[in-house]
């Protein structure tokens, strides 16, 4: 996303190139064409799995703060975090992956807002630790993997805080 030109100019230089569906849909390369395959993300299984920890916090977001680059995301949190007067909400950046791990399965729910509509890391990764993975509606890979309200659950900009009220009342 910051240094889309100079990645344009030089995956030009391949006879193919995977990237997750965005990238399929507005790399313009020379030579190579884009092709979204699957979700080019995984977990650490070592690190990221289910700990058995108690849930203790509602709810988690652990990634870049930078709402410069964020700037959609940086709103939802702020919906999140004022959800902090009546629930546990935890938002920090720079953890170590043992760390990591361990807040994912202390999560009751995994908050996620992916800058290029793609399955990043933080779904498979509060997946594998047991989250409540929420995510975009608007995620453009996400629907072929995931089925809403099963797998994760779908948000749009003004359900988010309704539908996190709704799982956190009702845990089942």
């Amino acid at each position: 996303n910051i240094y889309f030109p100079q990645l344009e100019y030089n995956l030009s230089r391949y006879d193919v190139v995977i990237t997750d569906r965005m990238g399929s849909q507005t790399l313009q390369l020379v030579g190579a064409i884009p092709h979204y395959v699957c979700p080019i993300y995984a977990h650490q299984p070592r690190v990221h799995r289910v700990m058995g920890l108690e849930r203790d916090i509602d709810v988690v977001f652990a990634g870049n703060l930078n709402h410069a680059i964020h700037v959609r995301r940086g709103r939802l949190l702020e919906k999140v975090a004022a959800l902090s007067e009546r629930r546990r909400v935890v938002i920090a950046s720079g953890l170590p992956p043992e760390e990591y791990g361990a807040l994912l399965n202390r999560a009751r729910i995994a908050f996620n807002h992916a800058l290029r509509g793609e399955m990043n890391l933080r779904c498979f990764e509060a997946l594998a630790c047991g989250s409540l993975l929420f995510l975009g509606a608007d995620n453009l890979e996400a629907r072929d993997w995931l089925r809403d309200r099963e797998d994760a659950v779908f948000y749009e900009d003004d359900t988010l805080v309704p539908l996190i009220e709704e799982y956190l009342n009702h845990p089942e």
